[in-house]
């Protein structure tokens, strides 16, 4: 394969079976496309652009490849102008076309990618930057956005920033929280050991306090043995007198009894007071249901006269004002108050139902 090193020469097939007259046409006719290129070609070799300020050598790049091109179009045009000869002539015009293609192609390659020298180095910047601001992401843990790649360089800064410190303060929260849950647990582990202590003090002095009960009431059965005995001979000095003494007794406790007597004629007195009383507000009570009876059935009088004056109304208002009477019970505190509301919402719902579907 040709290289943009190698000059361009024509080099005519020499075993196509042509006349020489054929062979002079062609080489009259192609040889000026080479002379062109071999010109390009030339110039080329001076062009290398090695900076994207180099505007002039990406412009004078661009110029020689499309002059090369067209140079390349025009053996084209030739080669099928020509062809059109004989197979033969069109195998050497074919050949000689491919000969030149196979040395222009390497230098359209080579100018094409000296012209698109800046192209490249902004293609390199942008994915250079975008590395770095992968790696800046990744290495701050946050999230990568679609558009990274895109955004302007003030606006890639700003949300930079903020995602930081929004992670940040985050972080920082997270930190308070389990420092705040550390203070919990010690606060907890101290009270439950002062709690312990305490408990242990308080179980010591009771120990102790037991002990000097038990003490204090061992010192107490020896002192009432003493008292017993002390007792015992003074019931035995007592029995003697005791005789003597029973008819003093027997009188006191006559008079106790009547005492007592006095007494308990005055608690019955009060007790029957207290009774009467009872029997007072029971009948009051008792007087209060009567009244409230005799209301509900008066109530029920005059809703059982209001179903009988809505007798001879139509149907529709006979059912509205059924509803209206229905609704305008009240229902008395009991257990199964709800159930009669439920009952009641029910009733009055399929009522209006049915008006909803007559038309009332």
């Amino acid at each position: 394969m040709n290289t943009i090193n190698e000059p361009l020469t024509l080099i005519l097939p020499t075993e196509t079976g042509l006349e020489i007259e054929s062979m002079q046409s062609l080489e009259l006719t192609f040889r000026p496309f080479f002379t062109q290129a071999e010109e390009w070609r030339q110039k080329a070799l001076a062009c290398k652009v090695t900076s994207e300020d180099d505007k002039q050598g990406m412009a004078f790049a661009r110029e020689s490849r499309l002059a090369l091109k067209s140079i390349r179009v025009d053996v084209e045009k030739s080669r099928k102008r020509l062809k059109e000869d004989s197979l033969r002539k069109g195998k050497a015009i074919d050949g000689i076309a491919n000969v030149f293609n196979a040395a222009a192609e390497p230098i359209e390659t080579f100018l094409l990618d000296q012209e698109q020298f800046a192209a490249r180095a902004a293609e390199a910047r942008q994915e250079a930057i975008y590395q770095r601001r992968l790696t800046d992401v990744q290495d701050a843990e946050i999230t990568v956005p679609p558009n990274l790649k895109d955004m302007a360089e003030d606006v890639y800064a700003a949300w930079f920033k903020d995602s930081k410190d929004l992670i940040q303060f985050r972080k920082d929260r997270e930190a308070k929280e389990a420092a705040e849950a550390e203070r919990r647990v010690i606060e907890e582990a101290q009270a439950r050991i002062a709690k312990a202590e305490a408990e242990r003090i308080e179980r010591e002095r009771i120990s102790a306090e037991n002990e000097k009960l038990r003490k204090e009431a061992a010192e107490r059965e020896r002192l009432a043995a003493i008292e017993r005995e002390k007792a015992a001979q003074a019931a035995r000095e007592a029995a003697a007198k005791a005789e003597s003494e029973r008819l003093k007794a027997e009188a006191a406790a006559k008079i106790e009894r009547e005492k007592l007597e006095a007494i308990a004629k005055a608690e019955r007195e009060k007790l029957e007071a207290i009774a009467k009383a009872e029997r007072e507000k029971a009948a009051k009570l008792q007087a209060e249901i009567d009244a409230k009876n005799k209301a509900e059935k008066e109530q029920a009088h005059k809703e059982k006269m209001a179903v009988k004056a809505a007798a001879a109304a139509p149907e529709r208002e006979k059912l509205k004002a059924f509803v209206a009477q229905i609704e305008a019970i009240a229902i008395p505190d009991c257990s199964i108050k709800q159930q009669i509301e439920a009952s009641i919402e029910r009733l009055t719902t399929g009522i209006k139902t049915h008006l909803h579907a007559i038309g009332g």
